[in-house]
């Protein structure tokens, strides 16, 4: 069955929509960086997000973009949207693996949506976790505030993420 996407204010939702990928929740970062390393900066933020992200990205840059997010995310389902409620529109959905290849044998032109599926709740170790109680802490919430809030998106137990960004902490400083 072919799906299209109604148009409406908003290309995201668009391709949320006929991405064939679960989204009841969903992170909008934006544009990837234009540079490699402040995009892979970005990814590795991203990289143990359970909720759906969707990117928008130029024609110019999409194959490196995929690239980069392989490299980052492994190779996971994704969605690439483009011309989205045009009479040319066109969506890819599959492994990004598949994807890149597939992509490599087409005229790449106009501006794509990508949708790539989270992380799985339940692959989320405490270590996993402790980079995003530090990105919190960074941005100004106390340890045990962080602690709290990756504890409730994660399932995991705020006292051992506690205690193991402290002890990761006290080792660095040493």
């Amino acid at each position: 069955m072919n799906v299209i996407a109604v148009p409406g204010p908003s290309a995201i939702i668009a391709a949320l929509s006929i991405s064939g990928i679960t989204a009841r929740e969903f992170v909008y970062p934006g544009f990837l960086p234009p540079k490699h390393n402040m995009r892979v900066k970005m990814l590795e933020e991203l990289r143990l997000e359970h909720r759906t992200i969707v990117f928008y990205e130029a024609p110019h840059r999409l194959l490196d973009s995929l690239s980069d997010i392989y490299d980052v995310f492994g190779d996971r389902y994704c969605a690439v949207c483009h011309e989205l409620t045009k009479l040319n529109e066109e969506v890819l959905r599959g492994r990004l693996s598949v994807l890149i290849g597939e992509l490599q044998q087409k005229v790449i032109a106009g501006e794509y949506v990508l949708v790539l599926e989270g992380k799985a709740v339940e692959g989320i170790t405490v270590e996993d976790a402790i980079p995003e109680v530090w990105g919190l802490m960074k941005k100004g919430l106390r340890r045990k505030e962080a602690a709290r809030m990756i504890s409730q998106q994660y399932g995991l137990s705020q006292k051992a993420l506690y205690d193991k960004s402290l002890k990761q902490e006290e080792r660095d400083e040493a």
